[in-house]
């Protein structure tokens, strides 16, 4: 009873300490149940049976899908910040 919830308290910390943001921890938190409900609706589509193999993969495709989120959000803030970096540049050397 006590093991589920302290493992998603530990892998919300571990985001947060990636992250530095509860905003964004929430977002990569988020998406990871819309990839459960979408392999768990193939699985079901395909008609296959629902092995211990199949569990794992699932938890598998779970944690790619946290770290691709983190990933993505890593190159947003990265392009995030190159364009203020040259609108700012831009504007600083505009006319007035």
């Amino acid at each position: 009873m006590l093991i589920v919830p302290v493992t998603v308290a530990i892998i919300l910390f571990l985001l947060y300490c990636n992250t530095r943001s509860a905003v964004k921890t929430m977002i990569v938190a988020l998406a990871v149940p819309f990839s459960a409900v979408g392999s768990i609706w193939m699985i079901s589509a395909l008609g296959y049976n629902m092995s211990i193999a199949v569990w794992l993969g699932i938890l598998a495709l779970l944690g790619i899908d946290a770290e691709t989120g983190v990933f993505m959000l890593l190159y947003l803030d990265l392009a995030y910040e190159g364009c203020t970096a040259r609108a700012t540049a831009v504007y600083s050397r505009a006319p007035l």
